[in-house]
């Protein structure tokens, strides 16, 4: 299966990605460069992606696990190695936030399901760099 997505700069610097049921995601760059700052930046998209998947992916466990899930929240933090040019992700911290009445283990439980057999998006990029992960329930 191939999965596509184009990029078009449309407005001076600015990017939309588009797949092909034309969801769009708008990006630009950073002023000093000569962009609007009109969207997200590229690298941050890649955030967005572990963190959207690694945060689903918990969700539909506990939902499998009939575990009584109110929300989930997923925080993201890329660390840049300022060291090489250009800057790259050095790892990556995420903590999952998940509201709902649910025992600390299974939250763990799910968490590592999410990212060792389920989502992609972390199975990939952990042969990048690493991925430093935590989970809790809010109160």
């Amino acid at each position: 299966m191939v999965q596509k997505v184009v990029c078009k700069i449309e407005d001076k610097y600015q990017i939309v990605a588009s797949d092909e049921k034309n969801h769009q995601i708008v990006m630009d760059i950073k002023k000093k460069f000569g962009g609007e700052e009109s969207g997200f930046m590229p690298m941050p998209v890649m955030l967005a992606a572990l963190g959207g998947c690694l945060s689903v992916d918990v969700k539909l466990i506990l939902e499998k696990m009939r575990c009584p899930v109110e929300s989930v929240v997923a925080n993201i933090n890329g660390n840049l190695d300022e060291t090489v040019k250009p800057h790259a992700y050095g790892s990556v911290d995420v903590e999952v936030i998940v509201r709902g009445d649910i025992e600390q283990s299974k939250l763990e439980q799910a968490l590592k399901l999410a990212e060792e057999k389920y989502c992609n998006v972390s199975i990939m990029f952990k042969k990048i760099f690493p991925i430093n992960t935590s989970i809790k329930r809010e109160e």
